[in-house]
């Protein structure tokens, strides 16, 4: 069926008909029973409609393991009514206001991410040959709670343009509505036209169409703006990734479709339905199952691994845009991703050879008014969803760099970790909690494929590992690398299309950017008197400036030295970087500069002493028996003012007494200390790691043994669960909780049995709690010291017992 035909399709009778069935369905009474008392496992009289069933202690109890407990804790590993089902679909369906159902034009529904990726997976397993698909930000992301009320409403009772925007000259004056958007915060137009920014329509489900995003508003204006924006079809990728686990990737490509499409009403809603041979309201909308089929139909041949070391070639920093111009404008065949990245160089070229500003291309939410900490300053506007609270966040960060990992080892992309994630890792293998974003870097060659191949590309997480969705998305001036000549020192971003939340992308390649890394200017002191390169001929002397003739011989000498640098001017020796090694982070493996030690001390204070009573950072401390930084005022409440300094050598008996007063004194504090036990495989990993990089063995035997080190670590349990489920979980628990609690007539009854179950988690912990090495894995030569740094941090049984003498595991990088 024809793009053009499909957008003005409207919902077939068979489907109506259905929708119409479950919808009725959806909204009997006993129905609602049923799948209560699915979801609480209750006893008794299943008759009665009317009565409210309360679960047991021990039912509610294993409802809280299941979903929030690592599954090898829970006692039933499998979730109670973790799924999303048809008739959940039909219970959330909704219509454009005023119409009728058999003249629909904009079903709407309520999101979630297991329904769209269960309906594209079985698509693309039935269409291996026609991997083109069609694409609605409504259905990849959770527009709906903040415009399906736009929807559903009547015209009238919809906001203007003008309700949303506001205006400094009288010229673009207008009266604001007469409802209740009248008083809706709005966005400063700053000098522009209206237009620019929105304009009202008669065609849009929700009244207007949003162009533009002003970021200078109230938070509560920006997530309409930002919703309004994508629904509207702005910023819609170009290509689909669908990570598989451990294996290939699977890419389609979306077609060019109009706006307001919904899988509510599509032909892929209807191929899965027919697909499946019980339709009643139990039929399960699985990423998980469909994913299976899709993989058995993929004939996608597997990335080769790069090993443990890989050495990067000086090539892979440097990169000529002419040429790379000449070479794709000769070419006969060019992709639609390759016209766009073939027209962003020539627009660079031009705005370079014109004089033409370059502007800003990101836009985060610092312009944002009254953020409660400044960690919300760092989402895309594009994507902007609301303040983020700390564990959020955090979950989100990690299911971030998880993802990033694993698609850049899926497409064969070479990136490492850099600056405060560096910095972080060279602790405990995990992000710090207190910054906002993640870091990494990559070869300016690896940053144009990016480009070239997956610039606006939305990668979506393996089910297996979560239901992330992330944009790349890269920024059209990246072949210039001298500071000072872009407003973005950032090349490209990870985006979670969820809140905006990102990793920090830079290229990393030769430019004229003068050497400021005072380590490396004492490094080649001597060099600088060497010639540095070819001499300027007199005909290049005359026709150059001597601004350009500067610049060249800049260039030069960081070529011949093999200094490469980002655009931000941050400078490093290829030596420094090359060769990569793995390690891993966030539990993932991921590429570490050769010298990351000296690379993380040029930019942060870094003392040797690692867990000892001296390490705080931004009002942190490191708890080595929980392997995590931990916020003064939290370490205050969970050891007491008085034992904050002794946080590094606490005892296996003082942690349990700790763990137990910390959560008697609040439930809420569950998710914490569930982060703290979760954290510690890959601190323990990172511990074991350093044990070898601070011994004195010869760097062969330690490359050795760290290679053996990560075949024995080959999978590391994720120190947070899945963004998106989490927040479902969440949600249904306390609907569940606080029926229970109403019930027995106590606010306190499911905080109770938080507390025990948690308490009982924590005995388990203390019981299993051992950081020792795993010797008997790792064969260690017989003349070598003892491996110290990792048995240093094990839990005593009593604070009484001795500590080893610490070692500076810190003084120096272990490769040197």
């Amino acid at each position: 069926m024809r793009v053009t035909r499909l957008c003005r399709r409207v919902v077939s009778a068979s489907m109506v008909m259905l929708l119409i069935m479950w919808l009725i369905r959806s909204i009997d009474s006993s129905s609602n029973v049923e799948k209560q008392l699915r979801l609480l496992k209750s006893q008794g009289n299943p008759s009665s409609s009317r009565l409210m069933w309360v679960p047991s202690k021990s039912e509610l109890a294993a409802v809280f393991q299941a979903w929030f407990l690592p599954k090898t804790a829970a006692s039933n590993s499998e979730p109670l009514n973790d799924y999303y089902t048809l008739k959940d679909l039909t219970k959330s369906t909704c219509m454009t206001g005023g119409r009728k159902v058999w003249d629909l034009r904009f079903p709407c529904y309520a999101f979630d991410a297991r329904f769209t990726t269960a309906l594209y997976y079985k698509h693309l397993q039935n269409s291996l040959n026609h991997r083109e698909i069609e694409f609605s930000w409504y259905d990849w992301k959770d527009l709906g709670s903040v415009l399906n009320p736009l929807i559903t409403s009547k015209p009238p009772e919809n906001p203007q343009c003008q309700d949303i925007f506001k205006a400094y000259d009288d010229s673009q004056r207008s009266v604001s509505s007469s409802n209740k958007w009248g008083s809706f915060p709005k966005a400063s137009l700053e000098n522009f036209p209206l237009s620019s920014y929105c304009t009202n329509s008669l065609k849009s489900p929700i009244g207007f169409q949003i162009h533009r995003i002003q970021p200078l508003c109230e938070a509560e204006s920006l997530v309409l703006q930002s919703s309004s924006f994508l629904f509207s079809g702005g910023c819609v990728p170009k290509k689909l990734v669908f990570l598989m686990e451990d294996g290939p990737a699977v890419q389609a490509s979306v077609k060019t479709s109009a706006a307001y499409l919904s899988l509510a009403s599509s032909d892929i809603l209807e191929e899965f339905l027919l697909s499946h041979n019980e339709l009643e309201s139990n039929l399960v909308f699985d990423p998980s199952k469909e994913i299976r089929g899709l993989i058995n139909s993929s004939f996608s041949n597997p990335r080769p691994d790069k090993g443990f070391l890989s050495e990067l070639n000086p090539e892979a920093f440097e990169f000529d845009p002419i040429a790379q111009i000449k070479l794709l404008s000769q070419s006969e065949s060019l992709s639609e991703r390759e016209h766009s990245y073939l027209n962003a160089l020539m627009f660079e070229q031009e705005c370079k050879f014109s004089g033409n500003e370059k502007y800003k291309y990101f836009h985060e939410s610092s312009s944002v008014q009254n953020p409660p900490d400044n960690f919300q300053n760092h989402m895309d506007v594009r994507f902007f969803s609301g303040w983020v609270p700390k564990w959020k966040r955090l979950r989100i960060l990690n299911s971030l760099m998880r993802t990033w990992l694993e698609f850049t080892k899926s497409e064969n992309l070479t990136s490492w970790l850099a600056h405060s994630s560096l910095h972080a890792y060279l602790y405990s293998g995990l992000q710090f909690p207190w910054v906002a974003s993640q870091d990494v870097q990559m070869p300016v060659q690896d940053l144009h494929t990016l480009a070239m191949l997956y610039n606006q590309t939305l990668v979506v997480e393996s089910p297996w590992e979560g239901y992330g969705r992330f944009l790349i998305d890269v920024q059209p001036f990246i072949t210039s690398r001298d500071q000072g000549e872009n407003p973005d020192a950032i090349d490209a971003r990870f985006i979670d299309i969820d809140t905006g939340l990102f990793i920090d992308i830079m290229g990393v390649g030769f430019s004229s950017n003068a050497l400021t890394n005072t380590r490396v200017m004492s490094q080649l002191r001597g060099d600088r008197n060497r010639e540095d390169g070819a001499p300027t001929s007199s005909d290049e002397s005359n026709t150059q400036s001597s601004e350009n003739q500067a610049s060249s011989k800049s260039l030069r000498f960081n070529k011949a030295n093999g200094i490469v640098s980002e655009k931000s001017g941050k400078s490093y020796l290829i030596s420094d970087i090359s060769p990569l090694r793995t390690s891993k982070y966030h539990g993932r493996p991921v590429s570490i500069p050769h010298r990351a030690l000296t690379i993380a001390k040029d930019e942060f204070h870094i003392v040797p002493w690692l867990y000892g009573p001296k390490q705080r950072q931004e009002k942190h401390k490191f708890v080595p028996a929980l392997g995590s930084w931990l916020d003064l005022p939290t370490l205050k409440a969970l050891l007491g003012p008085r034992n904050v300094q002794g946080a590094h050598k606490i005892s296996s008996y003082q942690l349990e007494e700790a763990l137990n007063s910390f959560l008697e004194k609040s439930a809420s504090h569950y998710e914490e200390v569930l982060y703290w036990i979760n954290s510690q495989d890959q601190f323990k990993f990172r511990l074991e790691e350093l044990a070898i990089e601070s011994s004195d063995l010869a760097l062969d035997n330690k490359y050795e043994l760290l290679e053996t080190l990560q075949e024995n670590y080959s999978s590391l349990r994720p120190s947070s669960e899945d963004p998106f489920l989490h927040e479902k979980r969440i949600t249904k628990w306390k609907e569940c909780a606080n029926q229970a609690n109403t019930a027995v007539g106590s606010q306190e009854y499911s905080n109770i049995i938080i507390k025990e179950v948690m308490k009982s988690f924590v005995k388990v912990f203390i019981a299993n709690h051992g950081l020792k090495l795993k010797q008997e894995d790792i064969k260690i030569p017989d003349n070598s010291t003892r491996l110290v740094s990792a048995s240093l941090y094990n839990l005593r049984e009593r604070s009484a017992e001795s500590m080893l003498e610490a070692p500076q595991v810190f003084k120096a990088d272990f490769a040197l």
